[in-house]
């Protein structure tokens, strides 16, 4: 028998999402406290472009600094410590160019 996908989770049904500490196992009720909980987050505040067409949208980011996806990718590997072989920052752009 296999266990159910939210064996192993856990989570605090009061709606601090800092459950893994107290160890209070995921039931179905506990993880639909956590999505009502972050469902009411102030992410509805932010409104951000669909990655829908996204090659088609040229040149990226708030300033243009990125021409293609390829920029893009580079960007990120600089920026946040990414280290991508030259096969994956091909990947990467194929997928997005997918979008």
């Amino acid at each position: 028998m296999t266990p159910p996908p939210t064996a192993g989770l856990t989570a605090q049904a009061s709606g601090n999402i800092t459950g893994a500490q107290q160890g209070a196992p995921a039931t179905p009720e506990v993880i639909a406290s956590i999505v009502t909980y972050e469902s009411q987050l102030s992410f509805a505040h932010v409104k951000v472009p669909s990655l829908r067409g996204l090659s088609a949208r040229a040149p990226y980011f708030h300033n243009g600094i990125a021409k293609d996806l390829l920029d893009v990718v580079r960007h990120y590997e600089e920026k946040l410590g990414f280290v991508f072989t030259p096969q994956e920052e091909r990947d990467l752009v194929a997928f997005m160019s997918a979008l």
